[in-house]
């Protein structure tokens, strides 16, 4: 069950590129169920998960390289996007991504689509059309700037098709809990939690860590970010993804699945559920 290049990459970047796609994802979803459904791993029960699967049936049953116009009306239609699409105009893929931010400035979901479909024509592969990427696209203003653009969009899906040694995935939170407390005491920082994979216990090998950091307002998401990976990485030999709130914006600003998966490692925190 794979777009392209059969099994010799993650296929979260199916998911990834499907439910961007979507781009009707809200915070507020249920984001590990919305998975399973996309894997068929659970039955769809709400709007998003099943116009999601659906974008991935279409992708399932159309080769993204030979989209006829048909095909693309029918897709259109159905996402109800009022658009005609008269084809890709330029040489290189730059070019035609340019014209696409020309006629489609106010029309971002369309281009999202487009760019995905312009890009694996150009070059035989998925990108994910992540909203920060796509965004500075549709506000570039040169062909040095596409390019830019395109380069950080690959960058960023390359990341997950890194391979991490999975031999070491049964100590990282024997390692978070023996280090927390010094971590906490020499930052100032509230509390220190896993969500996702690791609080799951349901990591691969392209699994990176979710890390979720507590702190005191105000602060600077930014700094938070660097001060804990420039702590961690010399212990913890894989990717890390930070999360930073503090706790009066814990509920408003977690995900569904970030609550209902997180594990709190040390803090004197009230943490939304703890994972066994």
């Amino acid at each position: 069950m794979i777009l392209r290049n059969g099994n010799v990459y993650n296929p979260k970047i199916d998911y990834m590129l499907c439910k961007c796609i979507l781009n009707e994802y809200q915070d507020q979803v249920d984001e590990n169920h919305l998975r399973d459904c996309f894997f068929n791993k659970a039955s769809c029960q709400t709007e998003e998960e099943l116009k999601l699967c659906m974008i991935r049936n279409f992708f399932y049953q159309n080769d993204i390289l030979t989209l006829s116009s048909p095909q693309l009306k029918s897709f259109f239609s159905f996402m109800k996007w009022d658009y005609e699409f008269k084809g890709f105009v330029g040489n290189t893929l730059e070019e035609q991504i340019f014209h696409l931010t020309q006629e489609l400035k106010d029309k971002e979901d369309i281009f999202r689509f487009l760019f995905v479909v312009c890009f694996a024509r150009k070059k035989n592969l998925l990108i994910i059309p992540k909203t920060k990427g796509i965004r500075r696209l549709l506000q570039s203003n040169s062909i040095e700037e596409i390019s830019n653009c395109i380069s950080y969009l690959v960058r960023k899906t390359n990341h997950y098709n890194e391979k991490q040694d999975s031999c070491i995935h049964p100590f990282i939170l024997p390692i978070l809990k023996v280090l927390g407390n010094e971590f906490l005491k020499q930052t100032g920082f509230l509390g220190l939690g896993v969500y996702g994979s690791f609080a799951l216990g349901t990591t691969n090998e392209y699994s990176d860590l979710d890390l979720m950091i507590v702190v005191h307002k105000p602060y600077d998401k930014r700094k938070v970010r660097r001060i804990t990976k420039e702590f961690f990485k010399r212990f913890i030999p894989i990717p890390i993804d930070i999360k930073v709130t503090s706790i009066e914006d814990m509920d408003s600003e977690l995900t569904i699945g970030m609550k209902n998966t997180v594990k709190g490692i040390v803090g004197d925190i009230k943490w939304k559920r703890f994972i066994s």
